[in-house]
C-alpha cells in the first residue's frame, strides 16, 4: 500500500508540469500492486492529454465495466469529438446528461449546471450544427437546445450566443439571429467575426449604413474574418454604388483567398458595370475554367446584359463550345 501511494503521488507531482509520460509509468506501475478506479481514470485523462485516444478508449471501457461512472462518459465524448466520429461523441455526451440527472433526482436533488455540464452541452450543440440539416430538422433544433441550455446557465457565453445567431440568420430568422449577435458583440466586441455577423444580419434587415459600419469594424480587427471584404464589396456596388471602394474590397479578399469564385465573378460584373470589358473577360474566363455552374450564370445575369453585347462575350462563348 505504501508503494502504491507513493507512486501515485509521483505521478500526480509530473502532472503538476505536464510530465504524463512520467505520470503514466507512475500509475502504470503502481497498478501492479493494486488498482483503484479513480487513479485509473486519471490514466485514462493522461493518455487523453498525449493523444494517445485508443490507449485512453480501452482503459475507459474497462472502467464502465465496474459501473456507470460520469466522467468516463465524458472523456469518451470529448475522444470521439477529437476523433470526428460525431455519432459516438453524441452518444456518450447525452449519455452523462441522462446519467448525471438520473443521479440527482434519484437523490432529490436539482440537477447542477457545472462547466462540465455547460460545456458538454455546448459540444453537443456544435455537433448537431455541423451536420448542416434543415431548419426544421431534428439535429438543427437539436442544436438551438443545447445552445439556449448553455445561455440559461452562463448568459455570458460569446460562443453558444454566437451560434444561435448563426442559426437563425441561416434561417432567415433575423430578429433572433440580431438579438444573439447583439449579445455576442456585448460579451467581446473584438471576436473574429462578430461584427462581420452583425453586418450580415443588419443587411438582411435593410439596414445597409449599421451593416457597414460592422464591416468596416470587422476589418479594423487585428484578427478578422476574411470573408467581410467579399460583402463589403457587395454592399459598395449594390448598394451605395461606390465602384472605386468595391473593387479595393474584392482585390484585397483575393489577396487573402484567390479561390473564392464569386469573388472573381462579382469582380468581372463590376468591371462591367465600369465598361472595363477586357478585365471583366478575364475574371469570367477564370470561372469558366473553375465553377462551370457559375460560369453558366452569365448568359443570364441582369447586370451583366451590356456585356454580353460585347465583343468579349462572344469570345468567351467560344471557350464553352
Amino acid at each position: 500500500m505504501k508503494k502504491y501511494d507513493s507512486l501515485i503521488k509521483q505521478g500526480k507531482d509530473f502532472v503538476k508540469i505536464e510530465n504524463y509520460q512520467e505520470a503514466i509509468k507512475c500509475f502504470e506501475e503502481a497498478f501492479k500492486e493494486k488498482i483503484y478506479i479513480n487513479d485509473y481514470i486519471n490514466l485514462s485523462y493522461f493518455y487523453i492529454q498525449l493523444e494517445n485516444y485508443p490507449k485512453a478508449e480501452r482503459i475507459l471501457f474497462d472502467v464502465l465495466s465496474y459501473g456507470n461512472f460520469l466522467i468516463a462518459y465524458q472523456y469518451l465524448g470529448y475522444i470521439y469529438e477529437q476523433t470526428n466520429q460525431s455519432l459516438l461523441a453524441i452518444q456518450y455526451y447525452e449519455k452523462f446528461l441522462t446519467e448525471k440527472n438520473l443521479i440527482e433526482t434519484k437523490n432529490n436533488k436539482d440537477l447542477i449546471y457545472n462547466d462540465d455540464y455547460i460545456s458538454i452541452c455546448y459540444s453537443l450543440g456544435v455537433l448537431y450544427d455541423n451536420m448542416e440539416k434543415e431548419y426544421n430538422s431534428e439535429e438543427t433544433q437539436k442544436a438551438i437546445y443545447y445552445y439556449k441550455k448553455v445561455i440559461e446557465n452562463e448568459p455570458n457565453h460569446f460562443w453558444a450566443n454566437l451560434s444561435l445567431g448563426v442559426i437563425y440568420e441561416r434561417n432567415g430568422n433575423n430578429i433572433e439571429a440580431l438579438h444573439h449577435f447583439q449579445e455576442a458583440y456585448k460579451i467581446n466586441p473584438q471576436e473574429t467575426s462578430i461584427c462581420y455577423n452583425l453586418g450580415v444580419v443588419y443587411s438582411n434587415l435593410g439596414q445597409n449604413d449599421l451593416a457597414l459600419n460592422y464591416y468596416l469594424e470587422e476589418l479594423n480587427n487585428n484578427d478578422f474574418y476574411p470573408e467581410t471584404y467579399y460583402n463589403l464589396g457587395l454592399l459598395y456596388k449594390d448598394v451605395y454604388k461606390d465602384y472605386d471602394k468595391a473593387l479595393n474590397a474584392y482585390l484585397n479578399y483575393l489577396k487573402i483567398d484567390k479561390n473564392h469564385y464569386y469573388t472573381w465573378y462579382n469582380l468581372g460584373c463590376l468591371y462591367s458595370i465600369m465598361h472595363l470589358y477586357e478585365k471583366a473577360y478575364d475574371c469570367f474566363l477564370y470561372i469558366y475554367y473553375k465553377d462551370h455552374e457559375l460560369f453558366e450564370y452569365i448568359k443570364i445575369d441582369e447586370e451583366l446584359e451590356e456585356f454580353r453585347k460585347t465583343e468579349y462575350y462572344n469570345k468567351l462563348l467560344l471557350n464553352n463550345n
